[in-house]
């Protein structure tokens, strides 16, 4: 999942009367600033076989390199950002989404030359990288954490790819954390049988499309409606996994493309931070599990991590207990209807 840092602010969403507005990358192509409607996507066809004919192959004459838009989502991020965007192709047209950052985020992003939507608030990751892809006008965008960067060569794999796959709509490259190699290749979401298989030298065909970083194409994910927006924090990537899937999409990871995903760095640990996030990962894995007529943590849990928490409590452990408490509420507020997008940086500190 790409981490998006939670916010320290509250408002209410901007209106985003996107219509005509057009940025302009190095190539004179790129992003549209504004789009018919906020939300939801609409659902455009699928390219046509004409079109997907028109795919960039390594070695042929005259081909075009491919065009693509990066969509970055910021929330503070000014001490990572340059970075990320200095990674980008060269004529990679670069549109910033951010959700109200109190930092140098817009700043810096504009500086290198990126399209800036300023959301106002923390939208979230899903909902954020949705209006980037209504604003985005080429075939295919490029979902960037701004704390992840590409290595050299890794636009080259992907047409390689491409060619070799002319139906491919989502491809992922071989992610290194702080932690080591990212194999994530199948969620709670993904059906029997997408585990993983070798379908070429240094290609598989996978189930799990991880947001951090993630080349596609934009009408596929238009078509399937983009990330879930009732989704502020945790298994965006999953949901839109599983229904790329369902809608006959290849999930292809390229292992020669490859990108560093260095993990959020600038927001320091605390109890409320952590209650917060646990409060978010437990509403949004009832959200996905429910959706998809999938088992999902209910009484059981909340009873399990209740005793946790006392556990935790008479050992002074304050980081545990603020943890258990936020899957106790989390998992309390989704059984009760409570939505993500309305706690946002109020969930799980109610009662903490």
């Amino acid at each position: 999942m790409g981490f998006l840092p939670l916010p320290v602010e509250r408002g209410e969403a901007p209106s985003l009367p996107l219509a005509g507005r057009v940025g302009r990358a190095a190539d004179g192509e790129g992003v549209c600033l504004e789009s018919p409607e906020p939300s939801p996507l609409s659902p455009p066809s699928r390219p046509s076989a004409s079109l997907r004919a028109t795919l960039p192959a390594r070695g042929r004459e005259g081909c075009a390199p491919m065009k693509l838009t990066a969509i970055l989502v910021t929330y503070n991020s000014a001490a990572v950002l340059a970075e990320a965007q200095a990674s980008l192709p060269a004529g990679t047209a670069a549109l910033v989404a951010d959700n109200g950052s109190t930092d140098d985020s817009i700043a810096i992003a504009e500086a290198a030359g990126a399209k800036v939507i300023r959301n106002g608030v923390n939208l979230g990751f899903g909902k954020a990288n949705n209006i980037g892809l209504r604003a985005a006008l080429t075939e295919w965008v490029l979902l960037l954490n701004p704390d992840a960067r590409l290595e050299a060569g890794f636009l080259e794999a992907m047409e390689q790819a491409v060619a070799m796959r002319p139906d491919a709509a989502l491809l992922v490259p071989a992610i290194t954390t702080s932690r080591g190699p990212f194999r994530k290749w199948s969620s709670i979401l993904t059906p029997q049988g997408f585990e993983g298989r070798a379908i070429a030298p240094g290609i598989r065909s996978i189930g799990f499309a991880s947001g951090g970083v993630l080349l596609a194409r934009r009408d596929a994910l238009r078509a399937i409606g983009g990330f879930d927006e009732d989704i502020f924090l945790y298994f965006e990537d999953d949901d839109l996994s599983r229904r790329a899937l369902d809608a006959g999409h290849e999930i292809l990871l390229v292992e020669g493309a490859k990108a560093t995903h260095i993990g959020n760095v600038s927001t320091p640990p605390s109890p409320e931070l952590t209650a917060m996030k646990q409060w978010h990962l437990a509403w949004s894995e009832r959200h996905v599990r429910k959706k998809f007529g999938m088992i999902a943590p209910g009484y059981w849990r909340i009873a399990e991590c209740f005793v946790k928490m006392l556990w935790a409590r008479l050992r002074g452990d304050a980081m545990e207990s603020a943890k258990q408490f936020g899957l106790v509420n989390g998992t309390l507020a989704h059984m009760r209807g409570v939505k993500a997008q309305d706690m946002r940086d109020r969930a799980g500190l109610e009662g903490f």
